[in-house]
């Protein structure tokens, strides 16, 4: 979690500056790159998961400090974000 929320994990912008991936593109929407805002808080794409564990479709990043942690940890194990 807490290479989540500071950048350093897998995450393709990360991955994309150290050269290990082509494009830092989030691979299920391919909207946007793929940076712990945009998969937290406003990917189209997993929009009905962010609600299932959150409790809205979208959300500001200032949100998730009202979120229990454990709530933004099953949110991220469900949708894989950071297996490699």
């Amino acid at each position: 979690m807490t290479g989540l929320l500071t950048g350093h994990c897998h995450l393709k912008v990360y991955l994309f500056k150290l050269g290990l991936v082509d494009r830092p593109r989030h691979n299920r929407c391919q909207q946007a790159s793929e940076m712990a805002p945009h998969v937290l808080c406003n990917c189209e794409a997993l929009a009905v998961l962010t609600f299932r564990h959150q409790g809205h479709h979208f959300l500001k990043l200032s949100d998730h400090a009202h979120i229990s942690l454990s709530k933004t940890l099953h949110f991220v194990q469900s949708v894989s974000l950071l297996n490699t």
